[in-house]
């Protein structure tokens, strides 16, 4: 029977071999072993994360795009919070509207009837609801006849024909028992308050009438008025 003979492997096969074996077993390991951080978003494929591979519980509200995320429930009012600061203090307004005034006056002789009779006006126009002071006065020249009772009266009014009533108006009486003057000089001073209710142009008379003894020598010498407007506070 004819032997067989097993050469033995020259050191240059052993070498190559050895060499084999090294380099498929660091490929193993490679294949097995990554190290920490190598894998990032270049290494995966696209679709490869799916919802079976992910943890449940384990993503963040923050992991999804706005309004993927269904609105949850209206929560429950919190509690009230602490008081601010004061606020700084603004700039002042403007001024509001003031007291408005008017004048007039008259220096001409003219006769005093036996009927209401207009000597002066004034005019004051009121921006709001308030009060007008009017105030007035008065020089008259009586002509008196011994034997003859002269009453005069005179008031502010608010109308041509508004010569007063006893409670607010001047009234002048020459005694039947004096002696004829043609001159019986009298001056008189009046004031009233008028409630204004609502904005306007307000005129305001100064009236007298002699109702007892008229003659023409009963005339008014001079007048003064003066109107003044207070707006409600």
């Amino acid at each position: 029977m004819r032997r067989i003979r097993i050469r033995t492997p020259s050191p240059a096969m052993v070498v190559a071999l050895v060499a084999l074996f090294v380099a498929l077993g660091s490929g193993a390991y490679a294949a097995i072993t990554l190290p920490a951080n190598s894998v990032g978003t270049k290494q995966l494929k696209n679709r490869a994360v799916t919802a079976q591979k992910v943890k449940t519980h384990s993503l963040l509200s923050s992991n999804f795009k706005p309004g993927q995320l269904p609105q949850g429930p209206k929560g429950d009012p919190g509690p009230k919070g602490d008081k601010g600061d004061k606020g700084v203090t603004g700039a002042s307004g403007p001024s509001g509207p003031g007291a408005t005034f008017k004048g007039a006056w008259k220096t001409t002789n003219q006769t005093i009837g036996s009927g209401c009779t207009t000597y002066l006006n004034v005019s004051i126009y009121a921006s709001t609801p308030g009060t007008v002071m009017v105030t007035g006065q008065i020089s008259i020249n009586l002509d008196h006849t011994q034997g003859t009772v002269d009453l005069m009266v005179a008031d502010l009014g608010t109308w041509i024909v508004d010569c007063g009533n006893a409670s607010t108006q001047y009234e002048r009486l020459i005694n039947p028992s004096l002696p004829t003057d043609p001159a019986y000089e009298e001056t008189a001073t009046m004031a009233h308050y008028y409630t204004i209710k609502k904005a306007g142009l307000y005129t305001y008379y100064m009236n007298a009438a002699v109702t007892d003894g008229q003659d023409p020598g009963d005339q008014f010498k001079w007048g003064t008025m003066t109107a003044v407007f207070f707006p409600n506070p």
